[in-house]
């Protein structure tokens, strides 16, 4: 059997003659892409018809529950604490639907060979970030209309509200852990979306991603619950993964000094860094391969 060989990137002929474009820099490529995305799914309507039915049904929740809601004689603490876990579900949920909203078009483009016209003009890391800023934004944009609409509804159908308890900072940080923690794992699931181009056999290569989100979500809960005081809860808001889930719960739970608040977002930081870098490098080596899955081996070689 003769050695399949990586196709090089495709050839373009231009009818005015001349020397072939260079490829757009990173930043203007970056924002190209950026807004590309953002109109192809505003312009579908999906995104405004879903956020509209979700934040109606989110406003109209505490009309239909009754004005206990169920929330009175909650203690403080509690409240706070599941406000810091509802951050965590919420990263868990965003990725779940528009991590995989993004993995299906990095496979369409694949399989429609109009990844192939984009990298005539686009360098691959820029194509990659690009879409997983834009997705990150609807996803994050979308959350934060349901949850407003929420709060409204509560409002305005007199519900009590618990009083939550909590220092100031505990808010900021569970918002940049939000962001912070979609965009970590919604880069990982593009770039293993490269290695397919059928929808068929997508799910297996997003596994890892998947279990990279819930595994350290459901930790963080388990030892929220069974050992807040122990250190184990300490360790897990320092290590990669676990950071956007424990750093505020461990807020909710007792004082982090300032200095330990800062190395856990730049572990966080980090990381993105980190498996953009590696994920990059997957979807360049493995979005113009043809002919089946690309092992994970052979798409983190060298071009």
């Amino acid at each position: 059997m003769a050695p399949t060989t990586r196709p090089s990137r495709p050839s373009l002929t231009y009818r005015g003659g001349g020397e072939r474009p260079r490829p757009l820099s990173g930043v203007a490529a970056l924002g190209l892409v950026f807004r590309r995305e953002l109109l192809a799914r505003l312009q579908s309507r999906a995104f405004l018809l879903s956020t509209g039915f979700l934040a109606a049904l989110s406003f109209a929740a505490p009309f239909l529950v009754g004005p206990d809601g169920g929330s009175t004689g909650m203690p403080e603490g509690l409240a706070g604490l599941l406000l810091t876990l509802g951050v965590g579900a919420a990263i868990v949920l965003v990725v779940a639907l528009w991590g995989a909203t993004l993995a299906t078009g990095v496979v369409d483009e694949k399989a429609s060979r109009v990844v192939e016209i984009l990298l005539a003009c686009i360098r691959p890391w820029p194509l990659l970030i690009g879409k997983v800023l834009a997705v990150s934004l609807l996803g994050l944009t979308q959350f934060a209309v349901i949850a407003l609409a929420a709060v409204g509804g509560l409002a305005a159908s007199g519900s009590p509200v618990p009083s939550l308890g909590l220092p100031v900072a505990v808010l900021p940080v569970s918002l940049l852990c939000l962001v912070l923690g979609v965009v970590l794992f919604s880069v990982l699931m593009a770039g293993l979306a490269a290695r397919v181009e059928r929808q068929e056999d997508l799910s297996p290569v997003l596994q890892p991603a998947y279990g990279l989100t819930l595994a350290p979500f459901a930790a963080v809960v388990f030892l929220a619950f069974d050992a807040p005081d122990g250190p184990w809860l300490d360790v897990a808001s320092m290590v990669p993964f676990f950071t956007v889930f424990a750093l505020p719960v461990r807020m909710a739970l007792e004082t982090v000094p300032l200095w330990q608040q800062g190395l856990s977002l730049a572990v966080t930081v980090a990381t993105i860094v980190g498996i953009s870098a590696l994920s990059g490098r997957i979807y360049g080596n493995a979005i113009l391969r043809s002919g089946g899955k690309v092992g994970l081996r052979e798409s983190l070689r060298a071009a």
